[in-house]
């Protein structure tokens, strides 16, 4: 049981640490609010180098995104066209 709680114990620690830190310190807590801003930068610009990057478009995951892309395009075109060939009968 000991060893299951030292996991959660330095979690904790750390959170309260960093949390007194924040509310003692007014540029520490300009700096994590700057270390968010640039983990979501970093995780966006991941997003987009696995969507658009040539070389990268080989993998299952731009090819999965694409797929669904263009099977929602296709839905609505053919979904557009049965509408209209309804009204030209």
């Amino acid at each position: 049981m000991l060893i299951l709680d030292l996991p959660y114990t330095i979690l904790l620690l750390s959170i309260s640490l960093v949390a007194y830190l924040m509310a003692t310190e007014e540029y520490f807590f300009h700096f994590v609010i700057l270390i968010g801003k640039i983990i979501r930068i970093k995780i966006e610009r991941f997003y987009w180098l696995i969507r658009l990057h040539p070389i990268v478009n080989n993998n299952f995951i731009a090819r999965w995104i694409m797929y669904r892309k263009h099977l929602e395009i296709a839905k609505k075109l053919e979904k557009e066209l049965n509408d209209t060939s309804r009204f030209t009968d």
